[in-house]
């Protein structure tokens, strides 16, 4: 596991959540949300009962943070959001949010709903995120600046 300063340099960080208090208290920092349907939602509008896995061991959401600025927080969860459900074929419960800005550092966060549903065949079934999403996601953001290795001479 990484050290909390380590994780600090990344650009996106992705970890689940497992009780659904966590969630909800997530949710009220970073509200309101918005998906590809709709903006402007509460948490309890988005957050309701049988549109998640209740099991005690199963993660209710994958939360993926944007730790960039970008000019268009809405635009980059939508195309986050269609990134991974291509990816997996699934049809997934996304929302998108932004909490308070503190200091200079700006954050993008992106809540899954890990209880998804099969394209072909509209049953349910997990999401799970892998190396590969992580390092798509990461192609979504705008790129760093080059930093310079020597001086240009005359």
């Amino acid at each position: 596991m990484p050290s909390f300063q380590e994780s600090r340099e990344w650009r996106v960080v992705v970890f689940p959540l497992y009780r659904v208090e966590e969630v909800l208290r997530l949710l009220r920092r970073i509200s309101p949300l918005w998906n590809d349907e709709q903006s402007g939602m509460t948490p309890g509008q988005w957050w309701v009962k049988e549109s998640y896995y209740t099991g005690k061991n199963m993660p209710k959401v994958v939360v993926v943070v944007f730790q960039v600025p970008v000019p268009d927080p809405v635009d980059l969860t939508n195309r986050a959001g269609f990134l991974l459900e291509e990816n997996h074929g699934l049809v997934l419960d996304w929302a998108g949010g932004l909490p308070p800005q503190h200091g200079e550092r700006w954050k993008t966060y992106l809540v899954i709903k890990t209880k998804a549903y099969s394209v072909q065949t509209g049953r349910s079934r997990v999401f799970r995120v892998t190396k590969r999403d992580i390092a798509d996601l990461q192609l979504l953001l705008p790129s760093r600046p080059r930093e310079r290795t020597r001086e240009r001479g005359r």
